[in-house]
């Protein structure tokens, strides 16, 4: 199962990537702190899903989350993904 689980943490750092991105080119301000309007986070599909918006420290928290998740599922693994995840935690 390492290759699953090494899809999963990639796939996360993804979403967490994605999400920032969206934030830089959508968020009302880049203040980390901030509780202006950041982005609707989305973590799960659902077809019916409403998100709402939340704040630019709630979007920031998220995507924290997510990359905190992806390197946790990488702590097995020595690979390109997992140095990257750590550089992109670095960067936010």
């Amino acid at each position: 199962m390492p290759g699953c689980q090494q899809d999963k943490s990639t796939a996360i750092a993804l979403r967490a990537l994605a999400h920032f991105d969206l934030l830089r080119c959508f968020g009302e301000q880049f203040d980390r702190n901030s509780n202006a309007r950041g982005i609707a986070y989305v973590d799960k599909f659902d077809i019916e899903q409403k998100p709402s918006r939340l704040t630019v420290k709630g979007s920031y928290d998220q995507i924290e989350a997510d990359l905190k998740l992806a390197k946790s599922l990488m702590l097995n693994m020595i690979s390109l993904s997992r140095y990257s995840t750590t550089a992109l935690t670095d960067h936010i």
